[in-house]
């Protein structure tokens, strides 16, 4: 772990306020020790969900920080059951919703309907809450889901990118900057293997280990609206990204970062920003990498980044 913890994640159980600016190893950091028997495990700084012999687990603030009527538990201060079917596969703890894969293909989502990021078609809403998991359309061939701040990316067996939600400076990569309640496909590539929807960012790898990128690039403005190769190497395997901080593998276990760095979130040893991807590293056995950090309805502050 590298960067700032003082956002006091849910899921890292730090004592202080401070900075690391190189991975450095945290007694406290339950990352990769599997704490709860999970499978899977998806946090952000309110909230966490972890996957248990197939049932879904919750911890942290389980109504997405809108005001509930007082009969209904809001924040688990332990994790606990969110769900008992025990068919759950792959879930993402979006920043107003969160969405997850069942292992029939069906996908389920729940939180905040803000700019249509439920993907059910419904009129979007910044307080209506939905508590359990509904499902998303009626296909059973969905593979897996990324949940950003309010929008999502998923892929299907085939390979297929689709997408659905906040819409603003190309976030879904569908040419448009529409909103969509519904997913739509993006393109009509079937080589996707990953992809990750961000805080306000969007990011996916081919087949080949090509990596690209869509939305909001930086702070000026400048934005894609639809997927844009990322430089021209072709050997990535995961990407994870919030608040213009970049880390991610390649295939042969390398980690590597880019962007800002003002807090040393990218690992490197400085707090200088980064342009170009620079390797964090000499060791070649990185296996995951995830950031973490400020959403803009979050009272939380910081960035921190992970990697196993």
């Amino acid at each position: 772990t590298f960067g700032s913890d003082g956002f006091k994640s849910l899921y890292l159980k730090f004592k202080d306020l401070d900075n690391f600016e190189s991975p450095t190893w945290r007694g406290e950091v339950l990352i990769g020790e599997d704490p709860f028997g999970a499978r899977q495990i998806s946090a952000n700084p309110s909230r966490l969900f972890t996957i248990r012999g197939g049932q879904l687990w919750a911890m942290g603030d389980a109504c997405y920080g809108r005001t509930m009527p007082a009969n209904v538990k809001c924040f688990y201060n332990e994790p606990q059951i969110f769900d008992f079917d025990d068919k759950w596969i792959h879930v993402s703890a979006g920043g107003a919703f969160s969405a997850a894969v069942k292992t029939d293909g069906t996908l389920w989502s729940w939180g905040v309907n803000v700019n249509g990021a439920l993907g059910q078609g419904l009129t979007p809403s910044e307080t209506t809450v939905v508590l359990a998991p509904q499902q998303v359309g009626s296909d059973h061939d969905w593979a897996f889901v990324s949940a950003g701040s309010n929008h999502a990316l998923a892929l299907k067996k085939d390979g297929s990118l689709w997408a659905w939600g906040y819409n603003s400076y190309g976030l879904l990569g569908d040419g448009s900057a529409a909103d969509k309640s519904s997913p739509v496909q993006i393109g009509n590539s079937n080589q996707w293997k990953k992809v990750f929807a961000g805080a306000y960012r969007s990011h996916g790898i081919m087949a080949d280990g090509s990596l690209w990128t869509w939305g909001p690039q930086d702070s000026q403005g400048n934005f894609f609206s639809s997927p844009t190769k990322f430089g021209t190497d072709s050997d990535w395997l995961e990407i994870s990204t919030v608040n213009g901080s970049f880390l991610a593998l390649k295939t042969n276990h390398t980690l590597w970062a880019w962007g800002i760095n003002n807090v040393g979130q990218l690992g490197d040893g400085s707090t200088v920003d980064i342009a170009t991807p620079k390797q964090i590293s000499s060791d070649s056995n990185w296996v995951s990498v995830n950031s973490s950090g400020l959403e803009p309805f979050m009272p939380f502050q910081g960035t921190s980044s992970f990697a196993l």
